[in-house]
């Protein structure tokens, strides 16, 4: 007979700053729902819960490819099928796997998560990118802000024209009250505000493999 490939698709999820991959997989219903499609979840772990994308001796950006390259190999997992989400700081890594090698996932969902100052003047692409913000979320708020010892968050609209650039994107983009949708791009790349705070909202899982899956 043929042989068909039955591999399933899968997020790659990173976590916040001092969480943990045990933790995420606990969070319950996030996952369950992500199950629930179809998707494997694979959950790398940072080094003391923390994630190394400003430099500082380790890579984990060849860290996180190299996590997913091993589970589509022991795993029956389609690499080319894998979307990297990830909360928080963890969003933050994401978006940096983003910038710096955009072909290692096929899509990017960060959330309540962006670059750091300084941050990147030009982002390789194209990127599939989905960034979804609380608009009250005051521990990494849309306009940056400094958290000490020299260290401040980026803005996030600046981040995204990055982004959009590196992807060919028109200037103009479509807006309604909660969304963003960039034109003219050689990929997706999308904003969706929810009203909360620093939170991953009920409906991310449903509204991010819905916008993956059309990829």
């Amino acid at each position: 007979g043929v042989s068909r490939d039955k591999s399933v698709p899968a997020v790659v999820a990173l976590h916040s700053y001092k969480g943990s991959g045990l933790g995420l997989i606990k969070s319950g219903k996030m996952v369950k729902a992500i199950l629930a499609r179809g998707y494997a979840v694979i959950t790398p772990e940072g080094i003391n819960g923390s994630w190394q994308f400003r430099g500082g001796g380790r890579d984990d950006v060849a860290f996180i490819r190299a996590v997913a390259d091993d589970a589509a190999k022991r795993g029956n997992i389609a690499r080319g099928r894998m979307m990297l989400a990830g909360f928080s700081v963890g969003g933050s890594m994401v978006a940096y796997v983003a910038c710096r090698s955009p072909g290692a996932f096929k899509a990017y969902a960060p959330v309540s998560g962006n670059f750091w100052e300084p941050e990147p003047q030009s982002c390789a692409g194209p990127v599939n990118y989905l960034h979804t913000h609380g608009s009250a979320d005051t521990t990494m708020p849309i306009a940056g802000r400094s958290v000490g010892k020299g260290l401040r968050q980026a803005n996030l609209l600046e981040s995204l024209a990055t982004l959009a650039r590196a992807s060919g994107c028109d200037d103009a983009n479509e807006k309604t009250a909660s969304t963003r949708r960039w034109k003219g791009c050689n990929s997706s790349l999308r904003l969706v505000m929810h009203p909360g705070g620093h939170s991953v909202p009920r409906s991310w899982a449903g509204t991010a493999l819905d916008w993956f899956s059309g990829l």
